[in-house]
């Protein structure tokens, strides 16, 4: 398989100074958390009603504790919504103030309704996996690109020096260089388009694209939104 390094500047959700081909570096750090207390992602959202009317706001997750559920610990992450004045704005979107995380091996789950109608986890991300393997077990992929695979790993170095394992995500071996067509999944962030939340950039009524995200206080990886 195919590994290489990226030397990443990120600037409005361009990638410069792209470095292929190169070794897999010795990564003398312990894999990057992406639930840890303090971490934040600020979303650009769109709400759309019956008649196409739009509303535009923010959304920002932010991870704010832990809790124990069933015997098992979760991460606290707080949902808020800024730009938008409107009773129980959180209901009318149907976001929940809070809801509850874990990590176990690289892989991200959220605590919700299961198929069967019981709560318990639900994958979201999967960074254990390689090239050329599927993602639709996760639910933070699209049901409408239920075919999706790892089209390429990759190692990046983000603004706060620090090595991330990433996975392009998509649909064609030959898009795999098409940054704007395809999704990445980030160590210690989530996903390059919807941060920790399902992909709903195709999703009519509400839809949610990643704006930035920040640890210890500090911007390290912009997305860039952008609306059809």
């Amino acid at each position: 398989m195919r590994k290489h390094v990226l030397n990443i500047i990120i600037l409005c959700g361009v990638l410069l100074n792209i470095g292929c081909n190169k070794p897999e570096p010795e990564l003398e750090q312990e894999y990057l958390l992406i639930l840890v207390n303090g971490n934040k992602w600020t979303y650009a959202c769109r709400t759309y009603n019956e008649y196409g009317y739009k509303n535009d706001c923010t959304l920002i997750q932010s991870v704010c504790g832990d809790t124990i559920i069933n015997g098992t610990s979760y991460k606290i992450v707080k949902n808020t919504i800024e730009d938008l004045d409107i009773p129980n704005v959180l209901d009318v979107m149907g976001l929940p103030e809070k809801e509850y995380y874990r990590e176990d091996n690289g892989k991200l789950y959220l605590y919700d309704k299961l198929p069967n109608g019981l709560a318990g986890d639900v994958l979201m991300f999967d960074l254990d996996l390689d090239e050329g393997q599927g993602v639709s077990h996760c639910h933070a992929v699209s049901s409408e690109i239920d075919s999706a695979k790892v089209l390429d790993v990759f190692y990046a170095k983000t603004t706060d020096n620090k090595y991330r394992k990433g996975l392009v995500i998509g649909q064609s071996d030959d898009s795999k260089n098409e940054y704007y067509y395809n999704d990445m999944w980030v160590e210690g962030i989530g996903s390059r388009c919807s941060g920790i939340r399902e992909n709903t950039t195709h999703t009519y009524g509400f839809r949610a694209m990643l704006n930035d995200f920040s640890t210890q206080g500090k911007v390290v990886f912009e997305g860039n939104p952008k609306w059809e």
